[in-house]
């Protein structure tokens, strides 16, 4: 029997009963939408008033009648606030009606978070008997899609964090983050392995090694959280690209025509010697963004290039990254990577990272000035090659 079909026969029941009947629904679950004998149907009512335990008979009746199965047993509850019937037919597991009064039933809404998989049963109900106003009464407890991608990204990074830690929560973690991400919502405890058997590599999954899992499935686990910057943001004056290699030639020449300025405090210079180099570096960056590794950017005046930013040293334990930039000489003193920063920074927090980070040498005065207009702090110094450098963050 196909979801319509059930739809329209248990609709025709609940027609009989619809003057109290303020709305109805199927809740949604992996069983959904019973295309096999096995699946169970959870039918929710919510009554402007507590039905007699007369209906409550008249309509286990009705549906035994309108299935055309063998009742093999049936079951009353007590008088609760919530009541639960059910029936078990010959063509279903079983059939279970849950009663609510409209006060109960927004009771149910509000602490739906504290029962497991509740909040999926609601967020995939199939709708029976119909009702505009009810129907946004309960989206209004339902969490919203801002709220449901705060909280994957969130999750994301409590995933890589207990990867980091070897908690032996990690699997539950992994396996709650996922079924948020595809689904809205994490779905009752004895379908996780429905989860687990649509990951990706999900063998080496089930035996045990997370942090190998994780390691293999990172770009398909950073495109869940949707915690990559956008690859275009804009100011005013400005706009920051992801990098392209179409601009390959003019880079290259920037970088010849400013080397000895460029390598007194940088040390990438160095690997750009031509045109090769400088497409194997674009080749590089975009498996590095595709991978999430790194996200390299190039900034533009009015359609000039004018110079270019990293984000690298991903930490994702700890939601932490770190800004390398470079401005050609044309456009410095002009506050384009101060610009820059702040709206990287800004996605970047946008899609769940905390912790900007921002490594200069002692002696480079000119671009300790950009973390400090930031409102950067300095946390640590250290030494390397007889040169001391300066990290802050914010």
């Amino acid at each position: 029997m196909t979801k319509p079909e059930i739809h329209l026969k248990i609709r025709k029941v609940l027609e009989r009963f619809q003057a109290n009947l303020l709305y109805s629904y199927i809740g949604g679950s992996f069983n959904t939408p019973f295309f096999t004998n096995s699946s169970d149907i959870d039918l929710v009512l919510v009554w402007a008033e507590k039905p007699s335990l007369q209906m409550r008979t008249e309509i286990l009746a009705a549906l035994t009648n309108t299935f055309f199965g063998k009742t093999e047993w049936t079951f009353f509850d007590a008088n609760e606030v919530i009541l639960r019937d059910a029936l078990k037919l010959s063509d279903f597991r079983k059939i279970e009606i849950y009663h609510h009064g409209l006060e109960a039933f927004q009771d149910l809404l509000i602490y739906q978070a504290m029962q497991p998989g509740l909040t999926f049963s609601i967020l995939h109900r199939q709708v029976v008997f119909e009702s505009v106003d009810m129907n946004l009464f309960v989206e209004s407890y339902l969490p919203s899609s801002s709220e449901i991608q705060n909280e994957m990204k969130e999750r994301f990074f409590a995933v890589k964090s207990a990867l980091a830690a070897n908690d032996s929560n990690v699997r539950i973690l992994i396996i709650e983050f996922v079924a948020l991400s595809l689904y809205g919502a994490i779905p009752a405890t004895k379908h996780f392995d429905k989860i687990v058997s649509s990951l990706p590599d999900f063998e080496l999954f089930q035996k045990g090694d997370y942090v190998a899992w994780a390691d293999q499935t990172n770009e398909f686990l950073m495109n869940l959280a949707e915690i990559k910057p956008a690859e275009l943001l804009a100011s005013e004056e400005i706009q920051v690209r992801r990098h392209n290699d179409e601009h390959n030639a003019e880079v290259l020449s920037r970088v010849l025509a400013q080397r000895p300025r460029l390598e007194k405090f940088l040390s990438w210079p160095k690997n750009i010697q031509n045109l090769d180099d400088q497409i194997r570096f674009g080749e590089k960056a975009r498996k590095q963004w595709e991978a999430g590794e790194a996200f390299h950017y190039q900034i533009f005046y009015e359609d000039q290039f004018a110079g270019a930013v990293s984000i690298h040293s991903l930490n994702m334990p700890d939601g932490s990254y770190e800004f390398g930039y470079w401005i050609d000489e044309k456009f410095e003193g002009r506050g384009f990577i101060q610009r820059t920063l702040h709206l990287l920074m800004a996605e970047m927090k946008d899609k769940g990272w905390v912790n900007a980070k921002i490594t200069v040498k002692e002696s480079n005065i000119r671009s300790q000035k950009i973390p400090l207009k930031l409102e950067m702090r300095l946390i640590s110094e250290y030494v390397r090659n007889n040169e001391r450098f300066l990290v802050y963050s914010a």
